[in-house]
């Protein structure tokens, strides 16, 4: 039977309707800020993914020319702000934003990692297991940095040496030099660690940046991925099981020491031992808290310190005009004759040109967007331009505005000046407004120091045996192989 309605039900349900469109229309003027421009996209869920992977600095500079410092964009399906460097202070030094929030939005890395289940707070950690021993450190690593460089290039003086895949050589390279450091002498130069601990930085890091054109381009879904694998069969469970076999023997040896010894225990100073002085003798050590302490400083420091290194090699082989200065220093400071066993602390940090260079190329090596935080202590967030970013937004920054800006970096920023820095007090570690490379404020780097000095002993290494350069006929490029040609060979 069909449906009769009287005339009095339907004005009714008419003036109903009329109210509630009325009233949310309202209430939509009213709960909508004036927010920022949104570069237009022509892609649903993906809007502008595409524009941008293809050029990220010219969708960064064009969208700047065009909506001004402050705009939004939908990348990979999630609508997100983009601010330049007059906000830089705000989002770093407040704790209405938060880095931890926004990075959750794609994965959860206290998860992953499994630092969630543990007391660990990885930054705290790592300014009391790296910073104080970095004069320690230094005839260390460069001792084991020699022996990784001749496994890796060999030792004949005279045969050029083409490395197809760089940032694999240079990764385990780096991998040997910080396992010595971090866990000492007798597990650092594990022969089943070592290759265990690259796969780890190696294969989170490919997770994290969701090498599969789906996880890339789907963050709902790569989410839920990561969720999954990290949860019901977790690479880093299994990974932390081996890690443990090799570690738990030597780490209850070296307690048992401190209680027969007491005082006069001549303690290793690295920074396993350093984690080991922070649990009481007459507490069990938590395995699961050391093997993921282990892994947490390995995953932390290998994977960045190993990219910027190899950026910092191209940038040798991109711009050769630079080695004969560096080379000139290099003997000034170290001395003619140097050796791994005589660089110190004080002459490593005297090499300023190199120092330059390093900084110089964390400048000219990042990402156009990037270091998202979210807003969490603010209903809402007013910008200049009458803009408004309500709580839970994702606040990006323009790192172009940044790094390409006279007023931030002097003359000619988009020239690669390897001297830009020379003569000033921004050394390669400082960190401010104009270099956020190893964050700013609560969640600055701890381990950038060390980084720096690790990356600086690698190239001094390197520079001394070597002249990097492109094969015959390659296209310049950070992803092409480069050619390590001895020094005197014909």
């Amino acid at each position: 039977m069909a449906l009769e309605l009287s005339q009095q039900q339907v004005l009714t349900a008419i003036v109903l309707a009329i109210v509630s469109l009325v009233t949310w229309r309202l209430r939509e003027g009213r709960s909508k800020p004036n927010l920022p421009p949104l570069v237009p996209y022509k892609w649903p869920i993906l809007g502008s993914t595409f524009d941008f992977l293809k050029d990220p600095t010219d969708f960064t500079v064009s969208a700047y020319k065009k909506y001004g410092p402050v705009f939004r964009v939908n990348l990979r399906g999630h609508t997100q702000a983009v601010v330049g460097k007059d906000q830089v202070r705000d989002i770093f030094l407040s704790t209405a934003f938060s880095y931890e929030e926004a990075v959750k939005e794609e994965f959860d890395l206290a998860d992953m990692l499994g630092t969630s289940k543990t007391k660990l707070e990885p930054h705290k950690l790592f300014a009391i297991v790296m910073t104080p021993y970095l004069g320690r450190f230094v005839p260390v690593a460069m001792n084991v940095l020699v022996k990784a460089l001749q496994d890796n290039l060999g030792t004949d003086k005279k045969a050029p040496v083409v490395v197809d895949n760089v940032f694999e050589t240079i990764l385990d390279v780096m991998s040997r030099a910080n396992a010595v450091c971090f866990f000492g002498e007798e597990l650092g130069t594990n022969s089943e660690l070592i290759p265990l601990f690259k796969q780890f930085a190696g294969q989170v890091g490919h997770w994290l940046s969701r090498k599969s054109p789906v996880l890339a381009l789907f963050p709902t879904i790569a989410k839920t991925y990561l969720w999954v694998k990290f949860h019901i069969s977790s690479p880093t469970a299994a990974y932390r099981n081996k890690v443990l076999k090799h570690a738990l023997p030597i780490v209850n040896e070296r307690r048992r020491q401190m209680r027969e010894y007491g005082d006069s225990y001549n303690a290793p100073v690295d920074s396993l031992q350093a984690y080991i002085n922070s649990v009481p003798l007459d507490q069990p050590i938590d395995e699961f808290e050391l093997g993921t302490f282990i892994l947490t400083l390995i995953f932390f420091s290998m994977h960045t310190t190993s990219k910027r290194t190899t950026y910092s090699l191209y940038n040798l082989a991109k711009y050769p005009q630079f080695i004969p200065d560096l080379l000139a220093e290099q003997e000034a400071t170290l001395g003619q004759d140097w050796s791994a066993e005589t660089v110190t602390h004080e002459q490593l940090k005297g090499l300023e040109k190199l120092d330059s260079f390093v900084r110089e190329t964390l400048r000219t090596s990042n990402r156009s967007i990037a270091l998202p935080h979210k807003i969490v202590g603010m209903d809402e967030w007013h910008l200049p331009g009458g803009y408004v970013l309500p709580k839970g937004t994702v606040v990006n920054i323009n790192t172009e505005d940044i790094y390409y800006s006279p007023e931030l970096q002097g003359p000619d920023p988009r020239t690669f000046n390897a001297w830009r820095f020379v003569g000033t007090d921004k050394s390669a570690s400082r960190i401010g407004p104009d270099m956020v490379a190893f964050g700013l404020g609560r969640h600055t780097c701890p381990g950038r120091f060390f980084a720096v000095n690790e990356i600086k002993l690698a190239l001094s290494l390197i520079l001394r045996q070597y002249r990097i350069s492109f094969p015959a006929g390659a296209q310049p490029s950070d992803s092409a192989p480069l050619v390590f040609t001895p020094i005197g060979a014909a």
